[in-house]
């Protein structure tokens, strides 16, 4: 247990919002969230119930956070302590930031890597924009970001190529996936291994706020009903997924990723004679590249993402 997570549990719980609390402390909602899930993890139960309007705490959490908080309070004394005894310490690094556009899709999995990142080189700071993939790739073009990840499916692939030719972009294709359902561990439990587009038809499919989330919307069709979750966040539905209020479209290696699934909270599951193949794709404009860090952070983000693990998801 990392006493920063414990910090970051207190700042969360006095904030009453994730997104509140990574401001504060200049983490992402995606580190921040996936550190909180990894103290829940350790500690075996949920600190927070989360809801659209933001997080309070489960009874177990107001335990915690009395303890935590006097701990994280023992830290800063002993840091006064430590600065007494050494009153000109060392120079600290120089911390390098990188922005990096994540399609909403990948923001799941990229959570894990910002964990790792933050463990193995904390002197790099990534800043997350999250979006769909058509918008971060019409900013490129602006020129408004130049190291996104997208995740298209085989069809797209056209604009993409189009787009590297025409601004000179640097394209590297991280792995491929496939779209799959997910399901809540006691929706509709009886379907097991993979689902038949009649088992589809009795279930309700969530649908992102962003008109442009096409996969899930060209599919609609095939599902019962849909429920408008009114946020474009994934970890959010997921969350709407996990309390049995339907099912949402995403790609099977990425939602691996997600605590909740390891948790035994989730499945994944493909629909019969249904494939929906999409890759996942790391893209660099030439400019970017000149710079250190943005080369640093790249190498690291291929090297997360082509890791052989992934192939065995």
């Amino acid at each position: 247990m990392q006493l920063k997570h414990l910090f970051y549990f207190v700042t969360t719980a006095e904030c009453g919002s994730i997104n509140k609390a990574a401001r504060k402390l200049y983490l992402s909602p995606q580190a921040l969230s996936g550190a909180i899930a990894g103290l829940e993890r350790e500690l075996g139960f949920s600190l927070f119930y989360r809801q659209r309007s933001g997080v309070t705490l489960t009874r177990e959490g107001q335990c915690v956070l009395e303890d935590a908080r006097t701990i994280v309070a023992l830290s800063e004394r002993w840091k006064t302590l430590r600065q007494a005894a050494d009153p000109e310490p060392a120079a600290a690094p120089v911390a390098m930031n990188v922005n990096v556009n994540v399609s909403l899709a990948l923001a799941v999995s990229f959570n894990r890597f910002l964990i790792e990142l933050e463990q193995a080189h904390p002197g790099i700071h990534v800043t997350v924009n999250e979006g769909r993939g058509k918008r971060l790739m019409d900013e490129m073009k602006k020129g408004f970001s130049g190291l996104s990840l997208f995740s298209l499916t085989d069809e797209y692939y056209k604009d993409l190529e189009e787009a590297k030719a025409q601004y000179g972009w640097q394209v590297c294709r991280l792995m491929e996936d496939e779209f799959a359902i997910v399901l809540g561990r006691n929706y509709f439990p009886k379907c097991q291994g993979m689902l038949t587009l009649e088992d589809c038809r009795k279930m309700t499919l969530i649908l992102a706020a962003d008109q442009n989330d096409v996969i899930s919307r060209r599919y609609s069709s095939l599902f019962g009903g849909c429920l408008q979750a009114g946020v474009e966040s994934y970890s959010s539905i997921l969350y709407m997924v996990e309390q049995n209020k339907g099912v949402v479209v995403l790609p099977r290696r990425i939602v691996c990723c997600e605590p909740m699934y390891a948790a035994g909270l989730l499945r994944v599951m493909p629909v019969r004679g249904l494939h929906i193949r999409t890759s996942h794709y790391m893209v660099c404009s030439g400019a970017a590249m000149d710079a250190p860090q943005v080369q640093q952070a790249a190498g690291l983000i291929k090297r997360y993402y082509t890791r052989e693990e992934w192939k065995h998801l």
